[in-house]
C-alpha cells in the first residue's frame, strides 16, 4: 500500500531532534530521538522505526499462523 512519511528536524537546546511519522497499511509508527549530531539522531530514529515495523509485522504473521492452525 501507499507509504506516507513526515520527517521533522529541529534543535532543542544544543540537541538535534528528529521525529518521523510513518504511515503504511493502516498502521502509524512514530519515533523521536535526540543527540548532539543530526546524523546520529537520524540513525537512532531509523533503528527505533525498524524495530516497531518488524515487531508489528511479526505479530501479524503470528496471528495469521494461529488462525490457520486452529482449523
Amino acid at each position: 500500500g501507499p507509504l506516507d512519511v513526515e520527517v521533522t528536524l529541529s534543535m532543542v537546546r544544543h540537541l538535534h531532534e528528529v521525529e518521523v511519522v510513518l504511515r503504511s497499511d493502516g498502521h502509524t509508527y512514530v519515533a523521536t530521538q535526540q543527540s548532539e549530531d543530526m546524523y546520529a539522531s537520524i540513525d537512532l530514529v531509523l533503528d527505533v522505526l525498524d524495530r516497531q515495523v518488524r515487531s508489528q509485522k511479526g505479530s501479524e504473521h503470528d496471528r495469521r499462523r494461529h488462525a490457520h492452525s486452529e482449523k
